[in-house]
């Protein structure tokens, strides 16, 4: 069974069906103090790549994506710029709903 800071953060365990020696999942904790957190390997595989899967595989000490969010920088950059299209798009939507109902 599973401790809590053993369950991965961003899919909540549910990536952990194996993988790692003896069937169980690989999931990497936190080394900053009093943290906790942890993400398993699936995850950053998918969400990072496989070479942050192994950077994360060989740190010493590994620090979580909230302790250091650095490597979620891209990522993030990027999710702001689709958040600011969307919105452009439904503002230039909503005016033009607006026109034809005026």
């Amino acid at each position: 069974e599973e401790e809590v800071g053993e369950v991965c953060v961003w899919c909540a365990g549910l990536n952990h069906t194996g993988g790692g020696e003896g069937g169980e999942p690989d999931v990497f904790l936190c080394d900053a103090a009093g943290c906790g957190r942890a993400v398993c390997e699936r995850c950053i595989r998918s969400n990072l790549g496989g070479e942050a899967a192994d950077a994360v595989r060989e740190a010493e000490p590994w620090l979580c994506y909230v302790c250091e969010p650095a490597p979620l920088a891209r990522l993030a950059k990027r999710c702001a710029a689709l958040v600011a299209r969307r919105n452009k798009i439904s503002l230039k939507r909503s005016r033009r709903e607006a026109r034809w109902h005026a």
